[in-house]
């Protein structure tokens, strides 16, 4: 995965979900993987919030530079077709980001949430210490995550590099992505 404003991606399918140790997927509704708040129009998917178990999306906004997070800056306008109250995040690794909470979940309307277990929003395929958290390819229906690695520069989707490393305590193989759409 090649991300723009995180450079180069090593990415791996996540371990194997293990019911009895979840502890994530019982904050949000299918793990915030619904229509109208995941999808390639944004570029924070939705992700769980476990200050408040909401889902939240969000987009890069350089509009968002200099206010602080939570705060909004004249003219800021809400998500296409949502009422709920898009802000600014000050993302580390992203930069300045509109981000808002989804569009309630309506279970009739949902197409994504069937693929993945628990819509990868579990223990080792989310947390603080990937770049990229959880997600279900809608490729084969299974669920990746991954971090930032530039031993993945110039290295072909689907290939690895010498020495590249799986992810520790996982025997799934990692490699590396570049993503035309996202850098």
């Amino acid at each position: 995965w090649q991300e723009e404003n995180l450079g180069p991606i090593k990415i791996a399918e996540c371990p194997t979900y293990e019911a009895d140790k979840d502890t994530n997927s019982k904050n949000c509704a299918t793990n915030c993987n619904y229509e109208g708040c995941v999808g390639s129009e944004f570029d924070v998917s939705g992700f769980c919030s476990p200050d408040d178990g909401k889902c939240y999306h969000g987009v890069v906004d350089t509009g968002c530079t200099g206010v602080a997070s939570l705060q909004r800056y004249a003219g800021m306008e809400n998500f296409a077709g949502s009422d709920k109250v898009a802000f600014c995040w000050q993302e580390e690794n992203l930069g300045p980001i509109k981000i808002a909470e989804c569009p309630t979940y309506e279970a009739d309307k949902d197409t994504n949430s069937k693929n993945c277990a628990t819509n990868c929003n579990y223990e080792g395929c989310v947390g603080s210490e990937f770049d990229v958290s959880g997600f279900c390819s809608p490729d084969d229906g299974k669920c990746y995550h991954g971090v930032v690695d530039t031993g993945c520069t110039g290295v072909a989707s689907l290939q690895r590099y010498a020495g590249m490393e799986n992810f520790a305590g996982s025997d799934k193989v990692a490699f590396c992505w570049q993503e035309e759409n996202l850098g």
